[in-house]
């Protein structure tokens, strides 16, 4: 279990570093340097704390800078811009390493985090390099982005190979979807009783296709690129005790809880053969929905469905209870600002576990196994999903909203 790490709180407002290996790619540009530019312009970093990115892109601090401006820069990127410097470093061969030690000598008594938002299979070179590298020291913590895996045996291996590096409160695996205020308020109120009986709804709604993604997609799905960590966390915080103290204990409990009710419906939606990197008779699914049932006193007889996609009609992030729709969106807000400040404080109650991310790999390969080898159901881009979708909300006697 992960308790709150009191005993390695920092104060707000002192001087630290960050190093975002992978620090020229899209996350960093739209969404990391954004939140950091924010949390400063607030006053809530230290005035000289600093921002190392690693790439193997060979560019100059300058030209990093206008790489990653935003669209219309601010006097608050401006002023934060001077903090920021980019370092040319390559993973696989380690070359670089030397030099960004050299730039962060002088200051091994700061909050440091290290940022893993570079190709997953690169994770472990990356903390084993900067590690060798004398890039990490006791007031060191390494972010983990997702996916942590791509099934329960990768995800063990890739925790073994971390704990050997760090304590495990010193590793903090992300899902961007625990930074969002009204995600985390769900985790305050009693689902089981709002219910009345009936269900409970969960919907994570993309409008737009996998863009230039085909690749990347057609060896991930829905199912692992969405269910395995945003929705069976939002499982976790509609089903766990209100306002319970840990978090980390409580989310664990829910996932080990859950049973499937019915057998998934899997989608595909008409055109996804056509996008390129994807295989020509590839089953992978653009669209999941499930029903579950949680062994848990208060939740018996209460179903909760999960259900995401592309290509659907609109984009949508909601949870369903009691005939309250409760809208988990919140434009302008960049989920990164509190999970980068917690970050800094040492309070990993907004992070996911190690036990949490394998007992969610743990039931989403035991789907995967008995998927078998039919063909997703195809859906009409624009459209909700398969008319099978349907039916499958319509067996707890409310369709979907």
């Amino acid at each position: 279990m992960r308790p709150f790490c009191a005993q390695h709180c920092r104060a707000l407002h002192v001087d630290c570093d960050l190093i975002i290996f992978g620090g020229t790619g899209d996350l960093a540009k739209r969404s990391l340097l954004p939140a950091l530019t924010n949390l400063y312009e607030r006053g809530e970093l230290g005035a000289g704390s600093r921002v190392f990115s690693a790439s193997r892109r060979p560019l100059c601090n300058d030209a990093y800078r206008r790489a990653m401006a935003p669209a219309t820069p601010s006097r608050a990127w401006s002023r934060f811009a001077e903090r920021i410097s980019h370092h040319t470093v390559d993973i696989a061969d380690g070359a670089g390493f030397s030099s960004l030690c050299h730039a962060l000598e002088g200051a091994g008594g700061r909050a440091r985090l290290i940022y893993l938002s570079t190709l997953p299979e690169l994770f472990v070179d990356a903390v084993r390099r900067a590690h060798d590298a004398g890039l990490t020291t006791d007031s060191t913590s390494v972010i983990v982005e997702k996916p942590v895996g791509t099934d329960l045996a990768s995800a063990a291996s890739l925790n073994n190979q971390l704990v050997e590096l760090f304590d495990e409160r010193q590793i903090l695996r992300i899902d961007h979807y625990l930074g969002k205020a009204r995600v985390r308020a769900l985790a305050h109120r009693d689902f089981a009783a709002l219910t009345k009986g009936g269900a409970v709804q969960i919907t994570l709604a993309e409008s737009q296709d996998i863009g230039t993604r085909g690749e990347f997609y057609d060896r991930t799905g829905a199912l692992r690129d969405m269910v395995q960590n945003h929705l069976l966390q939002l499982v976790c915080l509609v089903a766990m005790r209100p306002d319970t103290i840990d978090a980390n204990a409580a989310k664990l409990e829910v996932l080990r809880a859950i049973r499937l009710d019915h057998a998934p419906v899997w989608g595909q939606f008409d055109g996804y053969l056509d996008v390129d990197g994807v295989a020509p008779a590839s089953r992978t699914e653009t669209f999941v929905a499930l029903k579950l049932r949680l062994d848990l006193p208060g939740w018996k007889g209460i179903p909760i469905l999960l259900r995401t996609g592309k290509c659907m009609a609109s984009k949508r992030s909601q949870v369903v209870a009691g005939g309250h729709v409760f809208d988990l969106g919140t434009p302008g807000e960049n989920a990164y600002e509190a999970l980068l400040l917690d970050a800094l404080k040492g309070d990993c109650g907004k992070f996911v576990s190690r036990e949490e991310v394998e007992a969610a790999w743990r039931f989403i390969d035991g789907l995967r196994a008995k998927r078998g080898d039919d063909r997703p159901d195809p859906y009409a881009p624009g459209s909700e999903g398969p008319e099978a979708a349907n039916r499958l909300a319509l067996t707890t006697g409310v369709p979907w909203r």
